[in-house]
């Protein structure tokens, strides 16, 4: 591993320490995460379950 890829892997690290103790950000990142996956889903013509529209 390239010294720069280590630090670029540190620095994520720390963002996801960070985003893991404000538990706003995590039920946004959620959120969204949800929404790609919906999106992701028609996509792929895959039907959405039912009750999660």
């Amino acid at each position: 591993m390239r010294r720069w890829q280590a630090e670029e892997d540190l620095r994520t690290l720390r963002r996801a320490e960070e985003i893991r103790a404000d538990k706003s950000r995590v039920a946004m990142a959620q959120k969204m995460a949800t929404q790609e996956v919906k999106a992701l889903q028609r996509v792929a013509g895959k039907p959405t379950p039912k009750g999660k529209r």
